[in-house]
Formats: structure tokens, sequence, C-alpha cells
């Protein structure tokens, strides 16, 4: 194992984070997030056979298989992932699939309001002063956005409202 080169860097949980790239900080990208919380092998469970890598004339061509098909072994030892935190994951990707407006022939006709934020934490986190919700907001720093979170209400209805409440 190599030597990790502050306390700060290591999450508190033993895994290593991703080594950072020209200037950005350690740290998995929600996309890598919603990677684990997908896939299987992360449950502690390996399934083969899900495509079929040929055709009947040994041409490679690439095409899924019934699940029915598929092989599914547990690997314990592979999890990384509880099925509490799994299942929690299924059911809020499920309750918001059932709010998005589909045609008959099931394309999605854009996010609904309040659906899926973008923010992991938008929605879930309070301001300590007022109560009102955190959003994110942007500021130009430099060159680039620097993105926060901050009091919704400071940030629509400005100063005023926090010296009301206080």
């Amino acid at each position: 194992t190599r030597p990790w080169p502050s306390a700060l860097s290591r999450p508190a949980h033993g895994s290593a984070s991703p080594r950072a790239q020209q200037g950005r900080p350690c740290g998995s990208s929600p996309s890598s997030v919603r990677e684990v919380l997908h896939r299987p092998l992360y449950r502690g469970e390996v399934v083969w056979n899900r495509t079929r890598k040929r055709d009947q004339w040994a041409v490679v061509r690439q095409r899924p298989r019934p699940e029915s098909d598929w092989l599914r072994r547990e690997a314990g030892h592979l999890r990384i992932v509880s099925d509490g935190q799994w299942q929690a994951v299924e059911e809020r990707l499920e309750a918001t699939r059932q709010r998005y407006l589909r045609l008959s022939n099931g394309t999605v006709l854009g996010r609904p309001p309040g659906a899926g934020a973008k923010y992991l934490l938008t929605g879930l986190m309070r301001c300590g002063c007022c109560g009102a919700g955190m959003e994110v907001v942007s500021r130009r720093h430099g060159s680039r956005r620097a993105f926060f979170y901050a009091c919704s209400a400071h940030h629509r209805k400005g100063r005023a409202v926090l010296s009301i409440i206080m």
C-alpha cells in the first residue's frame, strides 16, 4: 500500500478517493458515485452472460441477452455499497422516474419542475439562521465560475429577510 499524503485526503471509511488531475480536487464525481450505486458488482454480485458478443455467423456484433440467461453469483468481498443504501437509491430513482411526463411511445418530455436536483444536497439542507432551503449558486472566480451552497431566501430576497428573522 502507498502512504497517504495527509490525514485529510483519506476518507473515514478507508477507501481511497480518486487521484486528482491537473489541479482538480481529490474526490469522486457525481457520475462516478452514480455508477457505483447502479453496478451490481459493487453490491457484491457478479453478473455474467449479459450480452452476446457474436451473431450466428460469428460476426462481432454485441447484443443484449434476456435477463433469464444471466448468471449471477454472490461475491461479498467485492461489496462496497450496503443493501440498505442500494435500496434507498432505487426507491428514490423510481419515485423520480414516476414524476416525468412521457409521450405514448415512452419519450420523456423533459425534467418536471423540482425533480432530480442537479446537486446532491439541494432540498435536503436547511439554513441555520432562517430554516430556508439551501441551493447551489455561482459567482465568477477569476476566469471560471465557483459553485457553492447558499440560503435560498437570502439569495433570492436579500439580506432583509435574514434581519427580520434574527
